[in-house]
């Protein structure tokens, strides 16, 4: 849910609930229930305050680092699976 990851990245940076639903110019129960959507303005305001934001992982939940992580470990793997080949072979 977007609500979750807004909180979260909140979270992250120390910022409490109240500060952010003042921030945005939201009232203080906004995120009292999970929410699949957030308006354009809403988002574009959180971008404009926290820039560093990923907007990716925030819409969709993929966190490009991870998914980048994972993507280097995958090769790391082959590497090795093709050394030791390479060895048997050898």
């Amino acid at each position: 849910m977007i609500s979750n990851r807004i909180l979260e990245f909140a979270k992250s940076q120390g910022i409490t609930c109240y500060k952010l639903t003042k921030q945005l110019g939201l009232s203080t129960s906004f995120f009292d229930r999970e929410r699949d959507s957030v308006s354009g303005a809403v988002l574009q305001h959180l971008v404009e305050l926290y820039p560093t934001i990923d907007l990716k992982w925030l819409i969709t939940g993929v966190d490009e680092t991870q998914t980048l992580k994972n993507e280097i470990i995958n090769l790391q793997q082959q590497i090795i699976r093709l050394q030791t080949h390479l060895y048997e072979k050898g």
